[in-house]
């Protein structure tokens, strides 16, 4: 009779595999989880970019001012924030309006927002500009410039940006980390016309010279506000051009 034998992975073998399966997985993870992150932020963008279309579009429709939004009531020149916000917010599924109060949590409370480039910038629910939380979980800030929409933000002295109304800014994951601009927080003008993304090709603010979205982790820029005003706010534009957060 011939002996059978059953060969198996000794204890030592199983435990070095599963060691090598770990660092493998530690390795590729993070990578992973970033990649999905990212991906979800690239998606909220697009979401708003459709949002704040349709709202400002639904209001110059029901205000008989399509094609103008200086002809309306909302931005009415006095730069007054609270005007302005209490005309559009009925357009947004708001489920909690914090106005222009501080410290209501419509954002983060007690939370600094860096920029791309991680530099501590504000706690934004302690900016006095009128502030909501969405049923999405987002948050959003809203900004009126003064004049009626006759603020020039236009590179090239030309509509639409030279006829900027205020802007939206717009965390499209509300409390989730990493409440960082270009990351997954956002800008978009509000113009005569409607809606623009913060670093297009005619933003004289948030595009470079060669009409890039300023949208560089290793941008630096010149004056000591530089990084701080300018520190990823580009990156909207960049993002709905390439449908991605390539940097």
């Amino acid at each position: 009779m011939y002996n059978t034998f059953k060969f198996a992975f000794t204890l030592a073998e199983v435990l070095i595999t599963l060691a090598i399966i770990g660092v493998i997985t530690a390795m590729t993870l993070p990578a992973l989880i970033n990649k999905t992150n990212n991906t979800e932020m690239v998606v909220g963008a697009k979401k708003y970019q459709s949002v704040l279309s349709q709202a400002i579009k639904k209001y110059q429709l029901d205000n008989g001012c399509i094609g103008d939004l200086s002809v309306c009531n909302a931005f009415s020149g006095d730069g007054d924030h609270t005007a302005a916000w209490d005309a559009l917010k009925p357009y947004f599924n708001l489920t909690k309006d914090c106005g222009i109060n501080t410290g209501q949590g419509c954002f983060p409370l007690g939370v600094t927002y860096k920029t791309i480039h991680t530099v501590t910038t504000t706690v934004f629910d302690n900016e006095s500009d009128p502030k909501g939380s969405l049923a999405d979980g987002s948050s959003m800030r809203l900004y009126d410039y003064s004049g009626n929409c006759t603020y020039d933000t236009s590179r090239e002295n030309k509509d639409p940006m030279y006829h900027a109304c205020g802007y939206f800014t717009v965390d499209v994951n509300g409390y989730k980390p990493p409440n960082r601009i270009g990351r997954d927080t956002f800008r978009w003008f509000v113009t005569r016309q409607g809606i623009i993304p913060a670093g297009n090709s005619d933003d004289s603010t948030y595009a470079n010279t060669d009409k890039s979205p300023r949208c560089d982790p290793g941008y630096s820029g010149s004056g000591s506000n530089a990084v701080i005003n300018n520190g990823g706010y580009g990156c909207t534009a960049k993002i709905l051009t390439e449908g991605a957060m390539n940097y």
